[in-house]
Protein backbone atom coordinates (compact mmCIF):
# COMPACT_ATOMS: atom_id res chain seq x y z
CA UNK A 1 0.00 0.00 0.00
CA UNK A 2 1.33 3.30 -0.92
CA UNK A 3 -0.03 5.21 1.95
CA UNK A 4 2.31 2.54 4.25
CA UNK A 5 5.64 3.67 2.24
CA UNK A 6 4.78 6.99 0.98
CA UNK A 7 6.36 8.53 4.46
CA UNK A 8 9.24 6.37 4.47
CA UNK A 9 10.51 7.10 0.63
CA UNK A 10 13.41 9.00 -0.02
CA UNK A 11 13.02 8.49 -4.30
CA UNK A 12 10.58 6.24 -5.80
CA UNK A 13 11.88 4.75 -9.14
CA UNK A 14 9.27 3.38 -11.17
CA UNK A 15 8.85 0.98 -13.56
CA UNK A 16 6.12 -0.98 -15.76
CA UNK A 17 6.59 -4.94 -15.90
CA UNK A 18 7.83 -6.86 -18.83
CA UNK A 19 4.10 -8.59 -19.44
CA UNK A 20 1.93 -9.04 -22.07
CA UNK A 21 -0.56 -7.60 -19.52
CA UNK A 22 -1.37 -3.97 -18.65
CA UNK A 23 1.09 -2.50 -16.25
CA UNK A 24 1.19 1.31 -15.06
CA UNK A 25 3.37 3.82 -16.32
CA UNK A 26 6.04 5.27 -14.01
CA UNK A 27 4.42 8.65 -14.53
CA UNK A 28 0.93 7.31 -13.00
CA UNK A 29 2.70 5.11 -10.42
CA UNK A 30 3.97 8.67 -9.44
CA UNK A 31 0.90 10.51 -9.70
CA UNK A 32 -0.25 7.58 -7.42
CA UNK A 33 2.63 8.04 -4.82
CA UNK A 34 1.68 11.79 -4.63
CA UNK A 35 -1.90 11.26 -4.06
CA UNK A 36 -1.06 8.86 -1.24
CA UNK A 37 1.11 11.84 0.33
CA UNK A 38 4.72 11.50 -1.01
CA UNK A 39 6.58 14.25 -1.54
CA UNK A 40 9.83 12.19 -2.75
CA UNK A 41 11.10 12.89 -5.89
CA UNK A 42 11.15 9.84 -8.34
CA UNK A 43 12.80 8.30 -11.48
CA UNK A 44 11.27 6.68 -14.24
CA UNK A 45 12.77 3.53 -15.52
CA UNK A 46 12.16 1.20 -18.76
CA UNK A 47 12.39 -1.32 -16.89
CA UNK A 48 12.96 -3.25 -13.63
CA UNK A 49 16.37 -4.21 -13.89
CA UNK A 50 17.36 -0.50 -15.05
CA UNK A 51 14.99 0.69 -12.22
CA UNK A 52 17.29 -0.98 -9.52
CA UNK A 53 20.66 -0.17 -10.89
CA UNK A 54 19.43 3.63 -10.91
CA UNK A 55 18.18 2.75 -7.51
CA UNK A 56 21.49 0.99 -6.35
CA UNK A 57 23.62 3.83 -7.65
CA UNK A 58 22.23 6.36 -4.32
CA UNK A 59 22.77 6.16 -0.93
CA UNK A 60 20.09 5.15 0.21
CA UNK A 61 18.23 1.70 1.07
CA UNK A 62 16.28 -0.22 -1.87
CA UNK A 63 12.76 -1.70 -1.30
CA UNK A 64 11.36 -3.81 -4.32
CA UNK A 65 7.94 -3.40 -4.12
CA UNK A 66 5.00 -3.73 -6.40
CA UNK A 67 3.61 -6.89 -7.98
CA UNK A 68 4.74 -10.60 -7.68
CA UNK A 69 5.52 -10.11 -11.67
CA UNK A 70 7.49 -7.25 -10.43
CA UNK A 71 9.36 -8.34 -7.16
CA UNK A 72 10.31 -11.67 -9.53
CA UNK A 73 12.02 -9.77 -12.31
CA UNK A 74 14.33 -8.19 -9.50
CA UNK A 75 14.71 -12.04 -7.79
CA UNK A 76 15.33 -13.26 -11.29
CA UNK A 77 18.04 -10.52 -11.57
CA UNK A 78 19.64 -10.16 -8.51
CA UNK A 79 18.89 -13.38 -6.67
CA UNK A 80 18.84 -16.27 -9.10
CA UNK A 81 18.92 -18.57 -6.65
CA UNK A 82 15.87 -17.70 -5.18
CA UNK A 83 13.61 -18.32 -8.42
CA UNK A 84 12.58 -21.72 -8.63
CA UNK A 85 9.64 -23.22 -11.44
CA UNK A 86 6.83 -24.65 -10.45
Amino acid sequence: NLRLLAPLAGHWYFTPIESDRPSHTPENLANMAKDAGSTAPYTGAENSKKAVKLALAGDLPVLAAGSLYLVGEVLREYAPETVFDL
